[in-house]
């Protein structure tokens, strides 16, 4: 992405990335956007990725595809919640801040990765 150009190399990259914010910005002039806590927000991250397990399956047991936990987990924070994450941020999320609940592996040559649950 070129921003002083205003070129897009990926758009397709883009809109999975910035769709709710677009979609956001462009319908509520970003005036619907609630100020929580980030711990509130990885709390309802943790929940709605667990809440994916019980609807995407792998043949891997307590496995789920990483691009499908992320992406329920973005729309359902901003159509249940009000909050609009970007899909960056809850990966980051599972990488740094989920480790005692969640491994989460990225793998290029997949071009997606894997989220699973960590039993205590």
């Amino acid at each position: 992405m070129d921003v002083d150009y205003d070129f897009i190399a990926n758009s397709e990259e883009h809109v999975k990335l910035f769709f709710i914010h677009t979609f956001n910005n462009v319908y509520f002039g970003n005036l619907s956007q609630k100020k929580i806590p980030l711990k509130e927000i990885n709390q309802k991250i943790n929940e709605y990725i667990e809440e994916g397990f019980t609807y995407f399956k792998t043949l891997a047991p307590n496995r789920v595809l990483a691009s499908q936990a992320i992406l329920f987990a973005n729309y359902k924070l901003y159509l249940k919640d009000d909050i609009g994450v970007g899909q960056r941020y809850i990966e980051n999320h599972l990488e740094k801040t989920a480790t005692d609940t969640f491994i989460y592996k990225y793998q290029r040559q997949y071009g997606d990765g894997y989220v699973q649950k960590i039993h205590k």
